[in-house]
């Protein structure tokens, strides 16, 4: 649609605007004759106008709209001069505008600014003293003044002066406006003289206002006056805040400005209580659900942070930022309960943790650390082949992205896909060697090496975990090293192989880790295949102290401890450990096969036990383990 086209379309409108004004598409046509123009700038006029004169009636602009169009036009044209750098030309054309405006305040400041920041600064407040002269009953006329004042003369006193004496005419003039007192008070900071910007301050406190804004702004001004630690706000300060909410009424905004102050000056109670009425008050108001739900994650009362959160998503649950804070807080309670041995507890609160992901990434895709958090969340509560999808998915997102296809291989060995483990491991390698070599770390290889073992391709496996341990960091993290070093020596002592490189290889891990229970566990048993059965005992033992015996997965340990005592012809004690730990595993056909013969076979001569510590027996209540034995 062509200019005119688009004008005709409207051409009731316009021509009853002409009558009194140039309309606006009158001054977008002055605009782009400008940009061509030759001749002065006032001939153009009724040549526009003439291109859309619709009516057959000659215009009559009034000298109002014409002076308008006037200063429109130069400053178009001081724009351009400007962009072209001609910084001059540009000025004049803008103190040009100003003659057909000289009370617009926008653009006197503009050119005032220009003049000043090239090397003009008198002639730019000679513009704004004009401009100021002509809005006396603007505030906003006396803050521009005294700015320029403060910024392009702060080297002669004389005007840093006039500066304040500009604001202190302001706060006379305008009592009620809170911009008026901020420059005043902090100009007087500037000066660095406290007694005046306090007595500033506290006239401005004594105003009579209602409007909410004031006092909010007032209160910053004071914080910005006296400034305090994290915590310890001064009442006054609260004072101001309260009444600015006192003056509120219903207006959620002023509230929710009010509560901020309490939950950034981390006076948590207050915000709280805050954040509660505005929600009883405005139920829809999302945002500020959420910084409640802040204020108690700050007070480390994560049961109402997740409680809050809860009723948010029910609220709306399409919401990506929701499900993910859910699902951290989940994650942030499974570690606590881990910790505190509360394995059933931890297990829900993963699950919860992965359901709240999985939600959010319904709504959006994840980070590539949360798809991998949440891979390994699943194979701890043994959905392994839920990971691998899970990270298959992911990858379609992010198909470059080295970490989440070493996430990938792990989540397939954890699956017990072996093969397809191994072939991923493979892949990566061959990847990560041309584009992250720094990921072909120690742990790359131990997880490689474990996935290799467990598919019995021993020699193999025992290259990758001998290059885990190479790779691995001894002075800043041993535990690396020694676990490596442990699982490469115990798969040696399971295939009966080898046996002096794993004695040796157990010892170096417990040198370097002494008190973890299957490392020393493991030491036990290369004791007990190189029939050293004092040694295996004492180990062994001491592994049970160190290890939880209450848990299935360390029946093994029961099992090491009940040999240990029947080679050394303790059977009633052998039995006992036996009989606990095919209570463990059931189904474990080797513990029930050695049971029989523990009972029925014949028994090694007895040696006497005192060659054990006083406090050998393992403890009967449970001991959180340490360290897995291998890796999962």
């Amino acid at each position: 649609m062509d200019i005119k086209r688009l004008f005709l379309s409207t051409r009731f409108r316009a021509a009853s605007a002409l009558r009194h004004s140039v309309s606006l598409s009158s001054l977008s046509a002055l605009l782009l004759c400008a940009s061509a123009a030759e001749g002065p700038p006032r001939q153009l006029v009724p040549d526009a106008l003439d291109r859309f004169n619709l009516s057959g009636e000659e215009p009559q602009l009034q000298p109002e709209g014409e002076g308008r169009a006037q200063a429109l036009l130069y400053y178009y044209r001081g724009t351009k001069l400007e962009r072209s750098g001609d910084v001059d030309r540009a000025l004049e054309a803008y103190e040009t505008a100003l003659g057909h405006a000289p009370s617009n305040l926008a653009l006197a400041e503009k050119t005032a600014q220009l003049a000043g920041q090239y090397g003009n600064p008198s002639r730019g407040l000679a513009i704004l003293e004009r401009a100021h002269r002509l809005n006396l009953a603007n505030p906003n006329s006396y803050l521009l003044l005294s700015e320029y004042l403060s910024t392009y003369h702060e080297n002669r006193r004389e005007n840093v002066e006039r500066s304040l004496a500009v604001m202190q005419e302001a706060a006379r003039q305008f009592p009620a406006n809170p911009e008026v007192h901020e420059r005043l008070i902090l100009l007087h900071m500037m000066r660095r003289d406290q007694p005046a910007a306090e007595a500033a301050l506290a006239a401005a406190l004594k105003a009579e206002i209602k409007d909410p804004a004031y006092w909010l702004e007032m209160a910053r001004v004071a914080q910005r006056l006296h400034p305090s630690g994290e915590g310890h706000v001064s009442p006054e300060i609260n004072a101001i805040y309260e009444k600015a909410l006192a003056n509120s009424g219903d207006d959620l905004e002023i509230a929710t400005q009010v509560a901020d102050h309490y939950r950034l000056t981390r006076q948590l109670d207050r915000a709280a209580e805050l954040y509660q009425q505005i929600i009883k008050k405005h139920p829809e108001a999302l945002t500020v659900r959420e910084r409640l739900a802040g204020v108690y994650g700050l007070q480390e009362n994560l049961e109402m942070v997740l409680s809050t959160l809860l009723d948010l998503e029910r609220i709306n649950p399409h919401r990506m930022e929701t499900q993910k804070s859910i699902a951290q807080l989940f994650f942030k309670q499974a570690q606590k309960f881990d910790a505190e041995n509360r394995k059933e507890d931890a297990k829900a609160a993963y699950a919860n943790s992965v359901t709240h992901f999985l939600k959010s990434f319904r709504i959006a895709k994840g980070e590539v650390a949360e798809y991998i958090l949440v891979a390994e969340m699943q194979q701890y509560a043994g959905q392994a082949n839920e990971a691998v999808t899970l990270l298959q998915r992911a990858q379609f997102h992010y198909p470059e992205e080295i970490p989440l296809a070493i996430a990938l291989a792990e989540s397939l060995s954890a699956a017990k896909r072996y093969p397809e483990a191994i072939d991923a491991f493979k892949k990566t390698e061959r990847i990560s060697q041309e584009l992250r070599p720094d990921l072909l770390d120690d742990r790359f290889y131990f997880s490689y090496g474990a996935a290799v073992e467990r598919n019995k391709q021993f020699d193999e496996a025992a290259n990758l975990f001998r290059k885990s341990i190479e790779l691995a960091p001894v002075d800043s993290n041993p535990q690396r090293q020694a676990r490596a070093l442990n699982y490469l020596g115990y798969m040696w002592l399971e295939q009966n192989r080898n046996l002096k490189e794993a004695g040796e290889l157990i010892i170096r891990a417990n040198d370097l880790m002494p008190d973890e229970g299957a490392f020393v566990d493991s030491l036990g048993w290369y004791y007990f295949l190189v029939k050293d059965y004092k040694k295996a005992l004492i180990y062994t033992l001491k592994a049970g102290q160190l290890m939880n015996l209450n848990e299935p997965e360390n029946a093994v340990v029961l099992d090491h401890i009940a040999q240990s005592y029947f080679q050394l012809g303790h059977r009633d004690k052998a039995i006992s450990y036996l009989e606990r730990a095919l209570s463990m595993e059931a189904g474990n056909k080797d513990f029930a096969k050695r049971l029989e013969e523990f009972r029925k076979g014949p028994v090694p001569e007895q040696v006497p036990l005192d060659f054990l510590p006083a406090d050998a027996s393992p403890a009967e209540e449970p001991v959180p383990e340490k360290a897995p034995r291998t890796a999962a």
